[in-house]
């Protein structure tokens, strides 16, 4: 893992300032409240698209050295090393698991920031993203919750095994002649019997803004770093976790966990590094038939 100097807070404009990159905001999301994501677009059909979630007070810094973390890759960006910041950053996917969403309850602090390419000329991404059947998710309170999305499959897609296994984000857009409103994706999740009461905790009117449900399959570049996980799990338990409740089939799960044995680089504070979860494409393809 690249080690990375934190400097002073820096904010995503900071970051754009003399860069050839088009800056835009979004609508916040369900799951992305008290954050600082925005959205930061490489030119022609290639776009950089960066999400965090926050879920908390910056108390460890996490935003600061997130915001740090893309900052680097830009700057090679701005070089014109795409392909170096593509090989530093690796594919990543990250499979969550009731045995996980359960271990991070009260870790506060946990920042996710996912760095993807993609090609989708309307892209907005703007929320938390989902994984084979589950992703992790903050209500109001904090408190970190396994979500089951089967039935939001049919949204996107009428062929459910061509949706088997996707990484699903929300796109937003302004075009209603494509996509639905916000409000009748609410009221869709609510009709589940799988998932909790939808809160939306944006200040845009719900039959106003239009949403998509964006596959991201294998081949896509993503990067998730989260400092909850850092400070709170380990190498073997995070393998653990990752291997529990799966049938032994669908657990192909290849981890790079790289963190310094060294003491200085282990005490929590400010400095300590972000360390990224890399799991192979196999686990890909996870999501439960019906």
């Amino acid at each position: 893992m690249v080690k990375h100097e934190f400097e002073q807070p820096i904010s995503i404009t900071d970051i754009c300032s003399g860069l050839d990159l088009q800056f835009s905001g979004y609508s916040r999301g369900p799951a992305a409240y008290n954050t600082n994501s925005d959205l930061i677009y490489l030119s022609g059909e290639e776009r950089l698209t960066i999400i965090m979630d926050g879920f908390g007070p910056d108390t460890e810094g996490v935003n600061r050295k997130a915001l740090n973390l893309i900052r680097n890759g830009l700057n090679r960006i701005k070089a014109g090393d795409v392909e170096k910041v593509r090989k530093e950053m690796g594919e990543v996917l990250f499979k969550s698991s009731n045995t996980l969403a359960r271990r991070l309850k009260g870790v506060g602090g946990l920042s996710v920031v996912a760095v993807k390419y993609v090609s989708t000329p309307y892209l907005r991404t703007a929320v938390f993203g989902w994984l084979g059947k589950a992703r992790l998710y903050s209500d109001d309170r904090g408190i970190y919750q396994p979500l089951t999305i089967d039935d939001t499959y049919e949204l996107a897609y009428e062929d459910r095994e061509e949706a088997r296994g996707a990484m699903w984000a929300l796109d937003y857009t302004k075009d209603p002649e494509k996509l639905e409103p916000l409000s009748r994706i609410r009221q869709i999740w609510n009709e589940s019997p799988s998932m909790p009461p939808y809160r939306y905790l944006g200040k845009a009117n719900l039959d106003s803004v239009y949403v998509n449900l964006a596959p991201i399959f294998p081949g896509t570049k993503l990067l998730l770093a989260t400092i909850g996980l850092y400070r709170n799990l380990t190498a073997r338990e995070i393998r653990n976790i990752l291997r529990t409740e799966s049938d032994p089939a669908k657990s192909l799960v290849e981890f790079a966990w790289e963190r310094s044995q060294n003491p200085a680089n282990k005490r929590a504070d400010r400095n300590t590094d972000i360390s990224t979860i890399v799991v192979e494409e196999k686990t890909i393809g996870t999501g439960a038939r019906r």
